[in-house]
């Protein structure tokens, strides 16, 4: 038999399962939100690109109907301002979406770690059961 203080023992091991318990906790709590946040961060990319692909259809079909008014030299300045406009909201949804894919790959690597935490948590849980384990046979003896 182990000398020393068994009831110091059986407090420490009772103290680092506890701290075991709300780490498991935590983690739990960690992956939900986060694979939350990953869904609901590709749920937006999806909605972005529809918007982008119809964003596409509607530019082309103004980009021809400024085409044809420009042709007929029907009111040059606005088509072009318009023509100038329509530029811009489509360099800033391609920033938009760049912005969402940059999370979306953030996130997912996020993902990865914090399941990966989870295989290192379970690995710990399982030392600290066997540490338990062994202060309970001391005890036995």
């Amino acid at each position: 038999m182990v000398q020393g203080d068994s009831k110091g023992y059986g407090h420490i091991v009772e103290k680092l399962l506890q701290a075991q318990e709300k780490l498991e906790q935590r983690a739990f709590d960690a992956i939900n939100e986060q694979d939350k946040l990953l869904g609901g961060v590709r749920q937006a990319a999806e909605q972005i690109e529809e918007m982008g692909n119809g964003y596409d259809m509607f530019a082309f079909e103004v980009h021809s109907a400024l085409q044809c008014i420009n042709d007929a030299g029907v009111c040059s300045e606005q088509v072009e301002l318009l023509g100038q406009m329509l530029e811009q909201n489509e360099s800033m949804l391609a920033q938009l979406m760049q912005l969402v894919n940059d999370v979306l790959e953030k996130a997912e690597y996020s993902s990865e770690v914090i399941h990966g935490m989870e295989e290192e948590i379970a690995l710990s849980a399982d030392a600290v059961a066997e540490v338990q384990e062994y202060f309970d046979g001391l005890e036995a003896e």
